[in-house]
């Protein structure tokens, strides 16, 4: 048995926070003592028990201490002095480019003073091969990549889409998530305005709120008023709209883990991906469409797809589900972490 106990910013319903319940459910099922340790708790706490700061000085009892975040794991690097627990971090994104957006030039000082605090750290794990290339340079041995698993059973157990979609007789292409700029969702509007093909013949829905969304509603009114963009804004049930798709796009330029794209699989959804260096390595070029990040590339392949034999489309959708299955399962994720800790 080995005891663990997570340490997090807030209880908040966010990936890194539901990949910690997923950790905690998995490493239940192994007879592992699992506990999570709050440094602020807000009303909505996704965890039904967990500790509070009060308890730094009682943790002797715990294997590992496993950190999740800037504050988490300045608590970490702290405790470090302490205790000689095992501490490993996730880092669930490149944190030099997503505080560079969020902050400006002042979070370039805040990734280096982040670097600095997780040179204590014995473990750092990062979700794929781009991370543990850009890491490995600054913690030689210590880098593993684990990515996040994913659940294919809270989509089997959901109910047939109870929503409708006006699309005018077109192909409906999805895309859902936090609207950022990492998210590149400009990309596939600029397609829609550079080629009258693809407005003749598809829609895009757009599932998510963030804080690009009004420059991007602004910016692509006239898709908004010609009904050929359709932004839902932020749904809690954002699978439901996800099973109206006839296409997924996953456009970012980085993701940690693309939790939606996995959504986009277990749905059986055909997904066609941007050929990324993060994306490298998810899935074959049998199992999901890759194009190069271009109208042209990402016109061809649509226009390749509606003439593919239906039955094709279907034997590469499933090719997906079945890698989903084996390679990011949560039983795989625990199992590659637990060897870790």
């Amino acid at each position: 048995m080995i005891s663990i106990i997570y340490i997090l910013p807030h209880g908040g319903k966010t990936s890194p926070n539901c990949v910690v319940k997923n950790l905690i459910n998995s490493g239940a099922t192994k007879g592992d003592f699992t506990q999570v340790l709050l440094l602020k708790h807000k009303e909505s706490v996704i965890f039904d028990k967990f500790l509070t700061p009060k308890s730094f000085f009682n943790l002797s009892r715990f294997d590992v201490f496993h950190t999740h975040g800037f504050l988490a794991d300045l608590i970490g690097f702290i405790l470090s002095f302490f205790y000689s627990s095992r501490i490993v971090t996730t880092l669930h994104s490149v944190i030099e480019e997503d505080l560079k957006e969020r902050f400006g030039f002042v979070g370039y000082f805040i990734a280096k003073l982040w670097l600095l605090i997780l040179s204590r750290h014995d473990e750092i794990i990062v979700l794929n091969n781009l991370q543990k290339q850009l890491y490995s340079r600054y913690f030689n041995g210590k880098v593993k990549v684990i990515p996040n698993g994913f659940d294919v059973c809270q989509v089997n157990e959901l109910s047939p889409s109870v929503f409708k979609l006006e699309n005018y007789g077109k192909k409906v292409i999805l895309c859902h998530g936090v609207v950022r700029r990492i998210k590149s969702f400009d990309f596939i509007l600029d397609c829609f305005l550079q080629s009258d093909w693809l407005s003749n013949n598809f829609v895009f829905v757009l599932v998510g709120d963030g804080p690009e969304l009004d420059k991007l509603k602004k910016k692509y009114a006239q898709l908004l008023d010609e009904k050929i963009f359709i932004s839902v804004g932020f749904k809690s049930d954002a699978l439901q709209y996800l099973r109206l798709a006839d296409f997924f796009v996953m456009s970012s330029f980085f993701e940690g883990v693309p939790i939606s794209m996995f959504e986009a699989v277990a749905c059986n959804i055909p997904v066609l991906c941007v050929n990324e260096p993060s994306f490298h390595g998810l899935f074959s070029e049998s199992e999901v469409f890759y194009f190069s990040r271009t109208t042209d590339s990402f016109v061809s392949l649509l226009k390749k797809l509606l003439i593919l034999p239906e039955v094709e489309l279907e034997h590469q959708t499933k090719r997906a589900f079945i890698s989903l299955q084996n390679n990011f399962s949560l039983e795989v994720q625990y199992e590659k972490y637990r060897r870790v800790y």
